[in-house]
């Protein structure tokens, strides 16, 4: 007797009733495969906009900071998972999880970034009051980076993160029959279609709103570039080159302002004088008085 065989099919149209009123997270490879896809999208929007930067970021700093959203959005996004799961369990109403993660994030990356943005603010004043050094400017990991510093502003990140979560939390748990209602009205013309509508919920909504997310998240994380002296680690495409007369540094292949501008003829050594026609003096007369060989004594 051979064992039997358990093929794993994606469709979007379900085939019976009882499966197309549910719309699960994470119970199937499907689920699974999307939560990688959306961790691949953020990280495509970060490197967009490193590119977009003029200058770029050293590489070194850009990875930290890459590392912090990586990690937060990491969080974030497990968190709303579980929370949305553990909303729908205890109200016992059968409400579809996926309309509730889609509440939860649209609140995560709207009203949840204005209020991590003040609790990032916040903990900078603390930082400056109580004078810790490696936490008063965020993006600035000492020349050169330390990993340590890094790892003390990962945590403070994540601690900003927990708690605009714990507050998003609170307002669905305090309107959670009027959200989930609107959730289910809102999917529910994907009824026997709910692997389209994870895809939806997951990817093609998450992606635009990761956008605004991040590029909004990353002008607070990193550093404005007055501190980087380590300029080697810039890419090879956007070198810089050197300061010239003590202004600013000026991008390859770009035109210097005038501020960076000189005059070459203002720096340059004056013109030798030329020697006055001198006469040459006489010869001196031998003296009577000679050395042993013949030297003047």
């Amino acid at each position: 007797m051979q064992p039997r065989r358990h093929e794993v099919t994606w469709t979007f149209v379900a085939e019976t009733s009882e499966v197309a009123d549910r719309c699960l997270l994470f119970t199937d490879s499907y689920g699974r495969l999307l939560q990688v896809v959306l961790a691949f999208t953020a990280l495509a929007v970060l490197y967009v906009k490193r590119k977009l930067e003029t200058p770029m970021r050293p590489l070194q700093v850009w990875v930290l900071d890459v590392g912090k959203q990586c990690v937060g959005a990491f969080l974030l996004h497990c968190l709303s998972i579980i929370l949305s799961i553990v909303f729908v369990a205890s109200a016992g109403n059968n409400d579809d999880e996926c309309g509730i993660y889609f509440v939860t994030y649209m609140l995560d990356t709207t009203c949840g970034v204005l209020v991590l943005i003040v609790v990032l603010r916040a903990m900078q004043w603390l930082a400056e009051s109580c004078r810790w050094r490696d936490l008063q400017e965020s993006g600035f990991y000492g020349d050169p980076p330390r990993l340590a510093v890094f790892a003390k502003q990962l945590a403070a990140y994540s601690v900003a993160v927990l708690l605009m979560k714990m507050l998003t939390a609170l307002v669905i748990l305090a309107y959670y029959e009027p959200l989930a209602a609107f959730a289910t009205r809102l999917f529910s013309s994907f009824t026997q279609h709910r692997h389209l509508e994870l895809l939806l919920v997951m990817i093609i909504i998450p992606g635009c709103f990761n956008a605004f997310q991040f590029w909004l998240v990353d002008s607070y994380l990193k550093c404005d570039g007055s501190h980087w002296k380590y300029f080697s680690a810039l890419d090879s495409e956007k070198t810089r080159a050197p300061i010239v007369a003590g202004g600013a540094p000026v991008l390859a292949g770009e035109r210097p302002s005038i501020a960076t501008t000189y005059d070459a003829t203002a720096f340059a050594l004056p013109a030798p004088e030329p020697k006055s026609q001198r006469v040459a003096p006489p010869p001196r007369p031998p003296s009577s008085a000679s050395g042993r060989n013949g030297f003047v004594l």
